[in-house]
């Protein structure tokens, strides 16, 4: 069995065609970066005149030609250096923006499976650090790398044209160089994704806890939970420490190669000088050619080794666009849902390997309130997800009259449901944007006050300075969850969707304000398709037609009084129910 650090080196170890799919991917400012490349080959250009316009004043030419041509050529160089190093950070800061779009675009349209084996705050960290690195790292390649070799070449033409051994210094230590920045290339690689990876593994536990911290202080396990946040911490520790001891090789290593690169060419210099094979101008020239010389080898063999790094901040960034989207339509998609019953038939589903629903064939009535029923486990809310198509069957199909949903347009489609879930699902903001999420169009006050009246959210919104632009925290904290179920059936009131998909709605309510909310749902919105997962049984009074499931199995349905009569599961279910509230 292979270790987490073998994991972590095998991850996407040589996988060039996924890197190089980043490019098209990420949506790339490809005119920006022209701009940068054209400024990057002109600072190389002038880069490659300096030495030869400043080795005349060096060697004794104090010429006002001599002194004009320096000072244009190293003003045009700074100013050139300048603009380009303005340019990539511009571009580099506009790629990564880009990058952070295209991916969140595409994780918002990822199938759902994808999410039931990854870590949400994981994910996030993909987003930002592993991007960020990523792209600046890939922007900086594309930019500078040909102007790098085409700098190399006329300065070696250069070289060559005084003397040819001048050239072999300076080119004899490169495969030695190719050799230490290829192995020193995957090394970085290596790190860079252990690091990353233990990022998204620190944020998602620090945000899991933060999250809980009433879990934690109520189990009074704050103790326990700093040991794990250190523990956390330590391999993201441990990781750095790595990467800092590969940083310290690399840097001993780059050292000695500086040495070896600066003296080597200048002892060949010398011994041309002396047997005056050059002349002192040519040999100041090379003298000042040398430091760019060695920068720019460096750079571009370093080419490697930011590939390499590159490779393991995208990996996870790879594996999200290399992921399967949800199915947007089959066919031409149409455009309009046409009411009816909602049909399944023979239809089966599994997570991964386990299959949860074996066959079910059943039918929810248009215009008729549905209770589904059944024990913790028998497969209700996922029957709800297959509705929503949040899932496919895996054998099996469902319809609305005589189409088949996967014959809808996705968007159109779950745009003809409201889907009630369990937590009363809202985001921060204020009353208003929690109440309009999700519509497009504008809503007025007048219709505001209307729905809240109607749900008994008023008197909350009425009392509040700001009215419907009152803060609300993150996920909803600062209100009740009966507030969150008002705000919810607010929200879907003014939607007015033909089906209504509502899982255990008042489940975290108390029994009274379960009774209000579950009075409102039936009273709110009459005529309309309800189907209502409920573990509180006394609901089932108020509703048309009753399914009961089992072992994901729909054991059967039909009116609660048909169901009291012949199906024994469910009647044992109901008469236990009504002991316990007794």
């Amino acid at each position: 069995m292979k270790t987490e650090r073998t994991r972590n080196r095998d991850f996407g170890k040589g996988d060039w065609k996924s890197y190089f799919r980043l490019i098209p991917y990420i949506r790339l400012p490809w005119i920006a970066i022209a701009v940068a490349f054209i400024v990057e080959m002109g600072y190389s250009e002038v880069m490659a005149y300096v030495p030869v316009s400043t080795s005349a004043l060096f060697s004794g030419e104090f010429t006002g030609k001599a002194l004009g041509e320096a000072v244009v050529y190293n003003v045009l160089n700074f100013a050139l250096m300048f603009g380009s190093l303005i340019l990539t950070s511009w571009v580099s800061s506009a790629a990564v923006r880009r990058a952070q779009d295209t991916l969140w675009g595409r994780m918002l349209r990822l199938d759902m499976a994808y999410y039931d084996t990854r870590d949400p705050a994981n994910l996030m960290s993909t987003l930002t650090n592993d991007t960020e690195t990523a792209v600046k790292s890939l922007i900086s390649q594309l930019v500078s790398l040909i102007p790098a070799v085409y700098y190399l070449v006329k300065v070696c033409l250069t070289l060559n044209s005084y003397d040819w051994r001048l050239l072999i210094s300076v080119l004899i230590l490169i495969p030695l160089n190719v050799a230490y920045v290829v192995v020193l290339g995957r090394w970085q690689y290596e790190v860079n994704a252990g690091i990353f990876g233990r990022i998204g593994k620190l944020t998602a536990y620090l945000a899991e806890r933060v999250s809980n911290i009433y879990l934690i202080r109520s189990y009074t396990n704050e103790k326990k939970e700093e040991e794990n946040g250190l523990n956390a911490a330590q391999g993201l520790y441990d990781a750095k420490i790595r990467a800092a001891k590969v940083s310290a090789v690399g840097n001993l290593a780059g050292n000695v190669m500086e040495v070896l690169q600066r003296g080597v060419p200048v002892v060949f210099g010398m011994i041309l000088l002396q047997q005056k094979i050059i002349n002192m101008q040519q040999w100041v020239a090379f003298f000042l050619f040398m430091g760019q010389i060695i920068t720019k080898i460096n750079n571009l063999v370093g080419v490697w080794g930011g590939i390499k790094s590159a490779q393991g901040s995208a990996a996870r960034m790879v594996e999200i666009l290399k992921a399967k989207e949800e199915p947007q339509k089959n066919g031409d998609g149409q455009k309009i849902v046409r009411d009816g019953d909602l049909a399944f038939e023979n239809v089966r589903f599994a997570y991964g390997e386990k299959e949860v629903l074996h066959g079910v064939s059943v039918t929810i009535p248009q215009g008729k309130t549905t209770a589904l029923v059944g024990r913790c486990g028998s497969g209700k809310t996922t029957l709800l997800s297959l509705i929503e198509r949040l899932y496919t069957p895996s054998e099996g199909s469902i319809s609305i009259g005589d189409t088949n949903i996967t014959d809808y347009d996705l968007c159109v489609y779950r745009d003809h449901f409201a889907y009630v879930q369990q937590d009363a699902g809202i985001f921060g903001g204020t009353f208003r944007s929690a109440m309009t999420y999700g519509i497009d169009r504008e809503v007025s006050d007048a219709e505001l006050e209307n729905v809240a009246r109607q749900t008994g959210l008023w008197k909350l919104i009425e009392a509040l300075p700001d009215g419907f632009d009152a803060g609300i925290n993150i996920s909803g904290t600062s209100v009740s969850g009966g507030q969150r179920q008002r705000i919810v059936l607010s929200r879907e009131l003014l939607k007015q969707k033909p089906v209504m998909l509502l899982d255990e709605p008042t489940s975290a309510l108390d029994a009274m304000s379960a009774m209000n909310i579950q009075q409102m749902i039936i009273d709110l919105f009459p005529g309309k398709t309800k189907l209502m997962i409920t573990h509180d049984l006394r609901l089932l009074a108020q509703v048309d037609n009753v399914i009961y499931m089992e072992d994901g199995q729909v054991k059967d349905s039909g009116s609660p009084e048909e169901l009291m009569q012949r199906c024994e599961a469910y009647r044992s279910l109901v008469l236990c129910d009504e002991e316990v509230c007794a």
